[in-house]
């Protein structure tokens, strides 16, 4: 499995701009600061979907799915974590040298991911800071 080091992600994130990522796949309409639409993960016929620009961040608050530009690509296209940097990379026209993770890498990130989930609903309510 390929290995990103944390610059090759925050590059990848930060030159893949959101609104025009998400707007290739949802009709997104400017609403103030923002934009909103149409959740592409759940049927709805009003707009509950809003993309921040700002933070580079989407949220639904019909379906509670939310996100940056690479857990949308993940969602929406059925990828996984490596398949979404490289289609997005390639799209920001960032060339990303492939990395095999060490037999250490690889425990300390199942180490990381076991405790980064615990206590994650915590506070349910840490979502809505989003658009405050």
């Amino acid at each position: 499995m390929p290995w990103y080091s944390e610059e090759q992600i925050e590059e990848v994130r930060s030159r893949s701009d959101i609104v025009s990522v998400i707007g290739r796949y949802v009709r997104l309409k400017r609403t103030g600061s923002g934009y909103t639409g149409l959740c592409p993960f759940h049927n709805e016929k009003t707009q509950s979907f809003h993309v921040n620009p700002a933070r580079q961040m989407y949220k639904c608050f019909g379906c509670g799915v939310g996100g940056n530009v690479l857990t949308f690509v993940m969602e929406y296209e059925n990828l996984t974590f490596p398949e979404a940097m490289e289609m997005l990379a390639e799209q920001a026209g960032i060339d990303l040298p492939k990395q095999e993770m060490t037999a250490q890498q690889k425990q300390q990130t199942q180490h990381d991911q076991r405790t980064k989930h615990t206590g994650q609903n915590d506070h349910p309510a840490s979502s809505l800071h989003f658009f405050l």
